[in-house]
C-alpha cells in the first residue's frame, strides 16, 4: 500500500480530487467540499452504508459504519432475510481485508529476465493483455469464485466478445454430492432452501451447518429459534460424525463414528423406518434399496437407531448430509441415502424448499472443474478472478501453468496469483459495485462503502476495458446500451428487470420478498437405479486412521487466513488458535506413543504429507484423525504464510478413495510444540459457572432468589457499604445460554468496536491476548465429557465490584449509571483489580502493540487506544450508550428500550444477548432479570451483585437408556 493516511485524508477533503494513482484507472465523481456539507452529512458523524458480505457464498446483508470517509465496523443488516442482523466472525473480518497491509496496490507483471514481479501501469497492462486476447483466436477462459448478477453477466459477455464460452465458477466447497443426489432422485440438481427454524428434529450426518455448511449465519438464528424452549418443548438435534465440532457440540446427542460410516447409520435408519412402517413417502423405491441392509453394521445400539427413526418419522423432521469438501463415491452415496431419509420423513416441500435454490447450485462440479483445468493449453489466455485453486485443489498448479498467459484479478498475492504473468489489483468487495443473489429471489446489492485505497479498479470495469481495448463492445439491457462501467451495467440490469426504487434498494441493501411470500415447492421422487452399499469391514493398522477434514468457522477455505482477528480467535471447541493441530483419540495416541503437543506427520496413500501438533482428545472417533482446512499458506500475506499445515494437500486426486478423504498413516517426528490455547482450562471444577437444567425441570421452574444490582439488593446484614445511587439508568444484560452456539461472532465484534489489539501467537500462548469477551466451552462434568456449553464471559459490571476497592488510584470506579468504569489515564498498572476479580475479565497491556498503518484506519475514533501498563475490559460499549443518549436529547425524548446495542448484542446471529435499563420496569432486560424462571448469576454466592444475568442451558436427555 503506497497511499499514506495523511495523503488519504488530504484527498478526501478536496472536492473533485482523484486518488494519487495511475490516470485513467477509474471514473471519479465529484466530492462535496467539506466547507459546504450536504444537510444529512456532518463531520465526525457516523454514516451507515448497506452492502453484501462476500467472505463466503452465504451472502449475508451488511451495514458498514463509516466516519470521516473511512469504514470502521461491519454489522449485519437487520432487514436482510438471510442473516437478520447477525454476522459471523468472517463477515466481521471483512474490514481487515480492505485494510490488509499485504494488499497489492498496483499492477504487477512478471519480469521475464528475473521471474519476479515488477510494477507496471494500467495503460500498459491494457495494451499487453488486450493484444494477447486478440491473438488468442477464441482460446480465452475465465475462472472465478461464485458470482451472480451483473458481474457474472460481464464475465460471460467478456468471454463471448473474444469468441469463447469458457467461464467457470469455482468454489472449494461446492456441495457436488448433494446436488447430484437431488438430481438423481428428484430431478433437481440444486441446493434447496432449508427452513430449520420450523423443524422439530434435525439429524446431521457430518454437516456442520452452524459453522460452514451452505449458510451458517442463517442456520444459526434458525437453529436457535428451533432449539429454544417454547410451550414446554424444544426441538431435538442429533449429530452423527467423526469429530465433536462446534455444531456437534450443540447437539442433544453426539454419535461418534469413523468417517465413511455415517452412510451405514443412515442406511440402517432407512431399514428400520421401512421395517416398522414409518416411511411417509417413497416406499416403493426405498424398500428395494434397503432390502439387503444389515442394521447391525451401523455400529450403533438398536435402541438408539429406533429412537432416531421414530423422530424422523414425526412431522417436521429433516436430515442433513456432509461433509463439506468431500466428493467421490462415499460422499455421493451418503447424500443419496440422506435424500431418501428426507423423502421418507416427508420433509421435501416443507422443511426442504426447492422454490429458492442457493447460488451455490451454479458452481462447477468436480468433473467440470477437472475438465476445465485439464484442457488448458499454451494457446489459452486464462483470467482468474478472486479464487485460489492452487491452494485449495492439489495438482492445479501444473495445470494452470500450461496456460499461455495467466492474468489474476484480485487483492492479494495468494498462491494462485503468485503464478500469474499479470496481476491486476481490483477493488475489495467493500469498494465495489455489484449484486449477489444467495437464494433465488433475494437480490442483494453491493456498493462502495469508501473510496478505493490504491490504484485498483472494479473487476467488471477491468474486463469491460480489456474488451474495449480491442474494440470489443459488450452489450446488456433491452435497449442494447453499452455500459461503460460495472455500476452502469448493474443499474441498467436492475431497471430492465422491472425492479423499481433503485435508490431505495441501495439504502435497503437489495430487494427481496416480504416474509415467506413464495409458495414452497417440493420435488417428485424418480425411479432411479440405486446401488446403495454398506461399508465393507474397515480395518486399520496401528499406525493408520481414517482422515476427516473440516473447515473452521474462522478460516473457512483459507481466504481469511491473513487477518489477525481470524488467527487470534480461539476455535470454539479446542480454543486453539494461530496454527494447525491434529485431533487424535487417546487410544490411538497410546498405541503410537503420542502425547499432547507432539509434532506428528500424516501421509496419504499418494505420498503427500503434512505435519502438525497433536491434540489428544476423546472428542473424535477412535479410528479417525482430523485437521482443519485454512492454514498452511505459502503466500497470501505475512500472517498466513508458512503457518500451520495445508490440509487440502491430503485431498486425494479425483476423490476415488475409501471413505471421504481416504486413510492416512501417522508418524511421530520426534519434535514437540505446545498448542496455543486460548483458555487454560475448560473444566468447571464443580463451581457451576455454566449451569444446566433438565427439560422436565425447565418446564416447571419458578424464578429463584437473585440479588439484583440495585438498591433493593443491599441488606445491612450482608453488605458493608451503602448501595450506589443510579442516575437515570442502571445498564444491565442478560445472556440466554440455551441460544448460544459458541460461534464467537460477539467476541470479534468486540475486537472491531473497541480497538482491541492482536498480540500474535507467542503472546497468545503466554495468555497475554486481550479479549474483553471470551466464549468458554465448558464441559458439563467428567461423567459427561462430550457435553459442552458455551459461557460468554465479560465484565459483569458488579454493583459490589471486588476490583474497585483495591485500586490505589481509583482507576476502577462505579459510575452513576451502574457501569464499572475503567479510567485509563489514572491506571498505573498494579493489576490488583485483576487479581481481585473472580470472573477474570480484566486484561493487562504487557507491551505497546505496533499497529500497521493501514490497520489504524479501522480504529474506532470514539474509543481510546490503550498503551503498555494499562488495564482494560468491557465497557458495555459506553460510546454507543452515550451516542444514543445524545440522540435522544437532541430529539427531546428518552432513550428507547433496545435503542442501545453494544457490539456483541448487535452482531450475535443467535440473538443470545439482551441489553437495556434495569431501572425501566417495562424494558425487556428488566423483565427477564426479574421474572425469568431460568435466571442465575455466575458466582452468586460472592455477593458481587453482577449486572449480567444468565439463563440456564437446557439438557434434553434420552427418554430411555441403552
Amino acid at each position: 500500500m503506497t497511499l499514506s493516511r495523511r495523503t488519504f485524508m488530504k484527498v478526501a477533503a478536496i472536492g473533485g480530487a482523484t486518488l494519487a494513482s495511475d490516470s485513467g484507472v477509474k471514473s471519479v465523481g465529484k466530492l462535496v467540499p467539506s466547507v459546504n456539507l450536504p444537510e444529512p452529512l456532518q463531520p465526525a458523524a457516523w454514516q451507515t452504508v448497506a452492502t453484501t458480505c462476500r467472505e463466503c457464498p452465504a451472502g449475508c446483508g451488511m451495514h458498514i459504519r463509516q466516519v470521516n470517509g473511512r469504514i470502521t465496523k461491519a454489522e449485519g443488516n437487520p432487514g436482510h432475510p438471510v442473516n437478520r442482523g447477525g454476522l459471523c466472525p468472517r463477515g466481521q473480518s471483512a474490514l481487515q481485508g480492505i485494510y490488509d497491509p499485504d494488499r497489492v496496490s498496483g499492477v504487477r507483471v512478471r519480469d521475464e529476465s528475473t521471474g519476479a514481479f515488477r510494477q507496471e501501469s494500467w495503460q500498459k497492462a491494457m495494451e499487453e493483455i488486450g493484444g494477447r486476447l486478440a491473438k488468442a483466436n477464441g482460446r480465452v477462459a475465465v475462472l472465478s469464485r461464485l458470482e451472480t448478477g451483473s458481474l457474472a453477466e460481464i464475465m460471460t459477455a467478456f468471454a463471448q466478445s473474444f469468441g469463447s464460452d469458457r467461464v467457470l465458477l469455482y468454489e472449494a466447497f461446492a456441495y457436488d454430492p448433494l446436488r447430484k443426489a437431488h438430481g438423481l432422485l428428484l430431478g433437481r440438481p440444486i441446493i434447496p432452501f432449508y427452513h430449520l427454524n420450523e423443524a422439530a428434529y434435525i439429524l446431521s450426518f457430518g454437516a456442520d451447518f452452524l459453522e460452514s455448511w451452505v449458510s451458517n449465519v442463517q442456520f444459526a438464528w434458525q437453529f436457535a429459534d428451533m432449539h429454544e424452549l417454547k410451550d414446554g418443548r424444544i426441538g431435538r438435534f442429533d449429530y452423527v460424525g467423526p469429530r465433536l465440532s462446534m455444531t456437534a457440540a450443540n447437539a442433544d446427542r453426539f454419535f461418534p463414528v469413523v468417517p465413511g460410516r455415517e452412510r451405514d447409520v443412515a442406511l440402517a435408519l432407512l431399514k428400520v423406518m421401512h421395517a416398522e412402517g414409518m416411511i411417509r413417502n417413497g416406499r416403493d423405491v426405498i424398500g428395494p434399496a434397503v432390502a439387503n441392509i444389515d442394521v447391525r453394521s451401523s455400529g450403533l445400539p438398536g435402541q438408539d437407531l429406533r429412537a432416531m427413526a421414530e423422530r424422523l418419522s414425526t412431522p417436521k423432521a429433516v436430515a442433513l448430509a456432509g461433509p463439506v469438501g468431500a466428493t467421490g463415491p462415499a460422499a455421493d452415496q451418503l447424500a443419496q441415502v440422506v435424500t431418501l431419509l428426507n423423502i421418507a420423513a416427508g420433509s421435501i416441500g416443507t422443511i426442504i424448499d426447492f422454490s429458492a435454490p442457493h447460488a451455490l447450485s451454479h458452481t462447477a462440479g468436480e468433473d467440470q472443474v477437472a475438465s476445465f483445468l485439464n484442457t488448458l493449453t499454451p494457446e489459452d489466455v486464462l483470467i482468474i478472478h478472486k479464487t485460489n485453486p492452487v491452494y485449495t485443489r492439489p495438482g492445479s498448479r501444473a495445470l494452470i501453468r500450461k496456460a499461455g498467459l495467466v492474468v489474476c484479478l484480485g487483492t492479494m498475492l495468494d498462491e494462485t496469483a503468485s503464478l500469474a504473468d499479470w496481476f491486476l489489483p481490483v477493488h475489495d468487495d467493500l469498494e465495489s459495485w455489484g449484486e449477489y443473489e444467495p437464494w433465488a429471489g433475494v437480490r442483494s446489492l453491493m456498493q462502495p462503502t469508501m473510496r478505493p485505497l490504491g490504484a485498483s479498479m472494479d473487476a467488471g470495469d477491468a474486463l469491460i476495458r480489456l474488451a474495449a481495448s480491442r474494440q470489443k463492445v459488450m452489450r446488456t439491457g433491452p435497449n442494447g446500451a453499452a455500459p461503460g462501467s460495472t455500476r452502469d451495467w448493474l443499474e441498467q440490469r436492475w431497471r430492465s428487470q422491472g425492479r423499481t426504487g433503485w435508490e431505495e434498494s441501495l439504502r435497503k441493501g437489495g430487494s427481496w420478498p416480504a416474509g415467506d411470500a413464495a409458495a414452497r415447492q417440493g420435488a417428485e421422487l424418480r425411479q432411479a437405479a440405486l446401488s446403495l452399499k454398506q461399508s465393507a469391514g474397515i480395518e486399520f493398522r496401528s499406525d493408520e486412521a481414517a482422515l476427516w477434514l473440516w473447515p473452521s468457522i474462522m478460516l473457512f477455505d483459507g481466504r481469511t487466513a491473513n487477518r489477525g482477528w481470524m488467527q487470534e480467535a480461539p476455535e470454539p471447541v479446542s480454543t486453539f488458535a494461530w496454527d494447525s493441530w491434529i485431533d487424535l483419540h487417546p487410544k490411538k495416541a497410546q498405541v503410537l506413543g503420542i502425547e499432547e503437543g507432539d509434532m506428528i506427520e500424516l501421509s496419504s496413500l499418494e505420498n503427500l504429507s503434512i505435519q502438525a501438533s497433536a491434540r489428544v482428545t476423546e472428542e473424535i472417533a477412535a479410528e479417525a484423525v482430523a485437521i482443519s482446512f485454512g492454514q498452511g499458506h505459502t503466500a497470501l500475506g505475512s500472517l498466513a504464510a508458512n503457518r500451520g499445515a495445508n490440509a487440502f494437500l491430503l485431498l486425494p486426486a479425483g476423490m476415488k478413495v475409501e471413505g471421504y478423504f481416504g486413510r492416512v498413516t501417522i508418524k511421530k517426528t520426534g519434535r514437540a510444540e505446545a498448542n496455543a490455547a486460548g483458555m487454560s482450562t475448560t473444566q468447571q471444577h464443580e463451581r457451576e459457572l455454566l449451569q444446566w437444567v433438565n427439560l422436565d425441570q425447565a418446564r416447571t421452574m419458578k424464578p429463584g432468589p437473585l440479588t439484583l444490582p440495585l438498591e433493593e439488593g443491599y441488606t445491612p446484614e450482608r453488605d458493608l457499604y451503602p448501595p450506589h445511587k443510579h442516575k437515570g439508568h442502571r445498564w444491565a444484560m442478560t445472556i440466554d445460554l440455551q441460544r448460544c452456539i459458541g460461534c464467537g461472532a460477539c467476541a470479534i465484534a468486540c475486537y472491531a468496536e473497541n480497538n482491541i489489539a492482536v498480540v500474535g501467537k507467542r503472546r497468545f500462548r503466554e495468555g497475554r491476548h486481550l479479549p474483553w469477551l471470551r466464549i468458554v466451552p465448558y464441559r458439563r462434568h467428567d461423567k459427561d465429557p462430550l457435553r459442552i456449553g458455551w459461557l460468554p464471559m465479560l465484565c459483569q459490571h458488579c454493583d459490589s465490584a471486588p476490583c474497585e476497592p483495591v485500586c490505589p488510584v481509583f482507576a476502577s470506579v462505579n459510575n452513576e449509571e451502574g457501569l464499572n468504569a475503567q479510567i485509563y489515564n489514572r491506571c498505573i498498572g498494579t493489576r490488583y483489580c485483576s487479581n481481585n476479580c473472580p470472573y477474570k475479565v480484566r486484561r493487562f497491556n504487557w507491551l505497546n502493540i505496533k499497529w500497521e498503518q493501514q490497520l489504524t484506519w479501522q480504529l474506532n475514533p470514539e474509543v481510546t487506544v490503550r498503551v503498555r501498563g494499562v488495564m482494560e475490559k468491557c465497557t458495555f460499549c459506553i460510546q454507543r450508550i452515550r451516542s444514543a443518549q445524545h440522540r435522544a436529547k437532541r430529539e427531546n425524548r428518552k432513550v428507547k428500550d433496545g435503542e442501545v446495542q453494544p457490539a456483541c448484542v448487535q452482531s450475535c446471529p443467535a440473538k443470545v444477548f439482551t441489553f437495556g435499563d434495569l431501572l425501566d420496569p417495562a424494558s425487556k432486560v428488566s423483565k427477564i432479570t426479574r421474572e425469568h424462571p431460568r435466571r442465575y448469576h455466575v458466582l452468586e454466592e460472592l455477593n458481587t451483585k453482577p449486572a449480567v444475568t444468565y439463563l440456564f442451558r437446557i439438557l434434553q436427555e434420552e427418554k430411555s437408556k441403552t
